[in-house]
Formats: C-alpha cells, sequence, structure tokens
C-alpha cells in the first residue's frame, strides 16, 4: 500500500520564462475607451474623470448613499450615506467642470 501523502511529498516550482515576478502599467484610457465604446459623447472627459474618480469608487459611493436611504439604516450608515453624496456632488461638480 502507498504512503498517505506520497503523491505531495515531491513538489518542484517551475518558473517558466516571464512567470517570476514582474508588474504591469494598466493605461485606463484604454479600458475606458474600450468601455465606452462608439456611443459615448467624448472619451477624454470620460478617461479623465475615471483617472480622478475610478468607476469603483463612484459605485462606491452610491452604494453607500442608497444604503443609507434604506429604512433600517442606522445613524452611522446614514452619516456615510450624507459623507458619500458630499463626495459625489464634488466629483459630478468636477466632471462639469472638465466638460467642453
Amino acid at each position: 500500500m502507498f504512503p498517505l501523502f506520497w503523491n505531495v511529498s515531491y513538489a518542484p516550482v517551475y518558473r517558466w520564462p516571464g512567470g517570476g515576478d514582474w508588474q504591469q502599467a494598466v493605461d485606463t484610457r484604454t479600458i475606458v475607451k474600450a468601455i465606452a465604446g462608439p456611443g459615448s459623447s467624448d472619451v477624454e472627459v470620460e478617461c479623465r474623470a475615471v483617472e480622478r474618480y475610478s468607476y469603483g469608487r463612484q459605485i462606491g459611493w452610491l452604494t453607500e448613499v442608497l444604503m443609507g436611504l434604506q429604512e433600517d439604516a442606522g445613524p452611522q450608515q446614514k452619516q456615510r450615506a450624507r459623507d458619500a453624496l458630499v463626495k459625489l456632488r464634488k466629483a459630478a461638480a468636477w466632471i462639469d467642470s472638465i466638460k467642453p
């Protein structure tokens, strides 16, 4: 009979070319242009907005505001919603200011 861990006693690690530690710079303009597509009015405005306020950050603020509007929201959650709404208004004002 085989030992209990006979198949995991030897586990080599292979480093293929380019398989080690490395970093990649992500160009947000390429991603935004792909997401926005031809229906966007001004891709450059969207690129600048995403560079300053990422989609994830904006969605997080919207989520905080919606959670604060729920009937069962506590005082701390309502305060976070007010703070997020201030940030959303600030972001919207900045985005309006960069539009042509």
